[in-house]
């Protein structure tokens, strides 16, 4: 994917006029929970989950022409450290150099020990994730620690969208959607969005007027 750097550590405040920040979910990955896969027990499910996140892209997952075209504007691009996201930046951006940052991956989908219940892959991510927000980690990152993280984030993205820099993160479906509170909570909004919540959906977002 060209030149791939690791992203730097600072998050510090704004000094200037700032850019845009284009949050994008990952395009269909080969393997994905949406398909239709057999019902499986807990344990399975934290097996597919583990070969989820070493997966690559569906090649039949073609990013939208609008993306591209708002994604080709970006001066800084952010990828986390899975397949999925940087092969859709490759996709988007192609040989564009990417920052790879650990800080925007996946938020952790433990799923609970509903000991001798069957469930398809969608819908144990739906029970993983409600178990998640009421506390039950299992070992893995925390719903509090996680909102931390979207907040460091955050703060990188918007440390990056300084002095009038477009910005765009690759990420991923979850943890988008917390890195987008905590921006706004530091005072970035939405002005557009496309595809909902799925796969090759995007949020644009800028900083609100003082």
């Amino acid at each position: 994917m060209g030149r791939a750097k690791k992203a730097g550590k600072r998050s510090g405040s704004r000094t200037g006029t700032s850019g845009t920040i284009l949050i994008v979910r990952h395009g269909k990955p080969i393997l994905s929970p949406r398909d239709a896969h057999p019902a499986m027990k807990a344990a399975d499910y934290r097996e597919f989950w583990i070969r989820y996140d070493q997966a690559g892209l569906s090649p039949g997952s073609m990013p939208p022409l609008p993306l591209r075209k708002v994604a080709n504007d970006a001066r800084r691009i952010f990828v986390s450290v899975l397949p999925r996201s940087q092969e859709s930046a490759r996709a988007v951006v192609g040989d564009s150099s990417v920052e790879i940052d650990p800080v925007m991956v996946e938020a952790s989908l433990p799923p609970p020990p509903l000991w001798g219940l069957r469930l398809r892959p969608r819908h144990w991510g739906i029970v993983a994730r409600l178990a998640w927000r009421l506390g039950r980690a299992g070992g893995m990152e925390s719903h509090t620690a996680a909102r931390e993280r979207a907040r460091a984030a955050a703060g990188k993205l918007a440390e990056a969208a300084e002095n009038e820099q477009n910005v765009v993160l690759f990420g991923h479906g979850w943890f988008n959607r917390m890195i987008i509170s905590a921006l706004r909570d530091m005072g970035w909004k939405v002005v557009d969005r496309r595809g909902g919540h799925s796969y090759w959906s995007w949020r644009l977002m800028v900083r609100r007027a003082s």
